[in-house]
């Protein structure tokens, strides 16, 4: 069996999730060996992590912008129709 090399790891860190059982034990077995590799990984999930907040914090505020647009057009509707 042939490990990993670095160059590799860095490439799958991405698509870890996507790789085979094999692939897995593979590449955590170069995670064990390689702390460069291990930081590496731990640093793009961390990015990976915070970018999900990220998205998931600017869609709540879309949410909120939509709901505070139909809240000022209803009060001009009622403020009109009077």
């Amino acid at each position: 069996m042939k490990l990993y090399t670095c160059q590799e790891i860095s490439k799958l860190t991405c698509f870890k999730d996507e790789l085979n059982s094999f692939e897995k034990l593979n590449y955590n077995l170069h995670l064990f060996i390689c702390s460069k590799c291990r930081n590496y990984s731990k640093s793009i999930e961390e990015v990976s992590v915070k970018f999900k907040t990220i998205v998931k914090d600017r869609k709540a505020c879309e949410e909120d912008i939509v709901a505070l647009e139909k809240r000022a057009f209803d009060s001009l509707k009622k403020k009109s129709d009077s």
